[in-house]
């Protein structure tokens, strides 16, 4: 672990290796800022970014099975297009944005490149709804389902969907259905949260060789995708 360190240029990592259903080694190494001593522990925050993808995912997965297969009132299907609860979604080409489904934001197929777009969201002021927006003026650089593209703000969406669903923010349903039944009682769900947090690592890069600590991202707009 230590080798790996200093491999990949990451002052500290936190681990967690389970076999057969039980936790066998439960550790932190290296320290949560270079240049200090501040140890990480195996309570150590770090934010785990598009792995964030996951639980927006597994959350819609979880109101699909609840839908199942008595078809209760107010939970979705996976299958059911994004403007039955965003009757303002829109995309370049409106029949695209009409034939959209849940499944096709979770499955990077709307006909977007890879990040297309994406990056003009990272670190900015706007609002979800304006970056929804701006998503839909994007002309995407494939035809609808045609090839994967890595999108960003589709699991934005997705995530707003969520709140559609349950009434509750997307922060809100992933700490009650799944990080407090995990026991996840340490798990922030948004990047503005952990200024506060006592034990959290600092985020860094590699600047020209050397490890430079930088300020965490501010993408709580687009939390779906990427703000654990």
């Amino acid at each position: 672990m230590n080798r790996a360190l200093l491999e990949w240029k990451i002052p500290g990592v936190s681990v967690c290796i389970v076999k057969n259903g039980k936790v066998v080694l439960e550790k932190g190494y290296g320290v949560r800022e270079t240049g200090t001593e501040n140890k990480v522990d195996e309570h150590t925050l770090f934010m785990i970014g598009s792995n964030t993808k996951a639980f927006t995912a597994t959350a819609l997965a979880i109101l699909d099975a609840e839908n199942q297969p008595a078809g209760k009132a107010g939970k979705l299907s996976l299958d059911d297009k994004v403007q039955k609860w965003l009757p303002d979604f829109k995309l370049y080409d409106p029949w695209v944005a009409k034939e959209t489904t849940i499944r096709d934001l979770l499955c990077h197929r709307l006909g977007f490149e890879t990040f297309q777009g994406d990056f003009m969201f990272f670190d900015s002021d706007l609002s979800t709804a304006q970056m929804r927006e701006k998503m839909s003026k994007l002309k995407p650089l494939y035809s609808f389902r045609s090839k994967w593209g890595y999108t960003n703000s589709a699991f934005m969406t997705a995530g707003e969907i969520i709140s559609k669903v349950t009434g509750r923010t997307w922060a809100e349903f992933l700490k009650e259905r799944l990080f407090s039944p995990l026991g996840m009682n340490n798990t922030l769900a948004l990047s503005n949260e952990i200024s506060a947090a006592a034990n959290k690592a600092t985020a860094h890069t590699v600047v020209s060789g050397e490890l430079k600590k930088i300020p965490y991202g501010r993408i709580d707009a687009m939390a779906p995708a990427g703000s654990i």
